[in-house]
Parts: C-alpha cells; sequence; structure tokens
C-alpha cells in the first residue's frame, strides 16, 4: 500500500488550527467537541494531528528518498560485482594453475634432489674405488721396484693390504 503524502498534505494545509466544535445532527456527528467531557484526550490528538501529519508526510518522504539513494548505491554495487565476476573467475583460475605449477615444480624438485642424491652417492663411490685402485697401483709400484732386489715383507704387506681394500663387487653395485 503506498501512501500519498502530496494528498494527506493538501488535506492538513487546508485544515485550520481550531478551535473545533461538533454539531449534532439526526444522522450523524460531523466533528468532535474539544476540551470538555470524555473527548478530552481525542480533541488533543486532533489538535496535535494538525502539525504532526505534516511532519509525518515529511519523514515519509525522507526515508523513501533514503530508501531510493540506498536503492541506486545498491544496484551500482551489483552492477560493478557482476562486471567484476568474470575478472575475479579468470584470477581464481590463474591462482589455480600457478599453484598446480607450483606443485609439480615442487615435486619436479623433489625428485631432482633424490637424483642428485642418489649420483653423488655413486659419485662417492667412484672416488673411493678410485683411490683405492690408486693405493693398489702405487703399492704394485713399490712391490715391483722391490721385486728385483727382493721383495720386503713390509711392501708385499703394503700391496696385499691395498688390494683387500678395493671395493668388493656388492659395494660397487
Amino acid at each position: 500500500m503506498t501512501i500519498d503524502t502530496n494528498a494527506i498534505r493538501k488535506l492538513a494545509d487546508a485544515a485550520t488550527d481550531g478551535p473545533w466544535t461538533g454539531e449534532n445532527y439526526r444522522s450523524a456527528i460531523a466533528g468532535l467537541a474539544t476540551g470538555t467531557g470524555n473527548h478530552a484526550a481525542d480533541a488533543e490528538f486532533i489538535r496535535a494531528a494538525r502539525t504532526l501529519v505534516p511532519q509525518l508526510c515529511d519523514a515519509l518522504d525522507a526515508a523513501r528518498a533514503e530508501i531510493a539513494g540506498l536503492t541506486a548505491a545498491n544496484q551500482r554495487l551489483l552492477d560493478r560485482l557482476h562486471a567484476a565476476t568474470p575478472d575475479l573467475v579468470t584470477a581464481q583460475q590463474r591462482a589455480d594453475q600457478a599453484e598446480d605449477r607450483a606443485t609439480d615444480l615442487a615435486n619436479r624438485l623433489h625428485h631432482a634432489e633424490q637424483e642428485i642424491a642418489s649420483h653423488n652417492k655413486a659419485v662417492t663411490a667412484w672416488a673411493n674405488e678410485a683411490a683405492a685402485k690408486d693405493r693398489v697401483i702405487e703399492a704394485a709400484k713399490v712391490w715391483r721396484e722391490s721385486s728385483g732386489r727382493h721383495a720386503r715383507y713390509n711392501d708385499t704387506r703394503a700391496l696385499v693390504a691395498a688390494v683387500d681394500a678395493l671395493p668388493k663387487k656388492a659395494e660397487v653395485a
């Protein structure tokens, strides 16, 4: 239900400030006596209504204007939200893709680090094997040099120790 504040204002503006009196006719009572009998509160209300009704109309118009302004602002916000939604969806998709890519790269890095660690173990084993072979070669040289002049017991022991220090097949694999 819409209240026609303009029509109410016209009625209020046309009314006088009082005093009002009632006339008793056979068919109806056409007024209200003010300040007498049991009707004093009614008369006070009617007298106050002359100024209160326009104030209420003003307050209602102001509330309607505020609602209209808020409705327009709300619509502008909704329009901006609808306009931004595709950008937000695109940004979210890009963020999801970036997160997936970061996860993939982290997994690949982890596997690469494991492979590097495995290679480091193999390189260390090969380096140890090469060092052991170098010791055997040195011991063999010493033994050969001394074999022409009777190998000494310590030279033979050094050669045997170097050979024993070589990695076994199980250690190399």
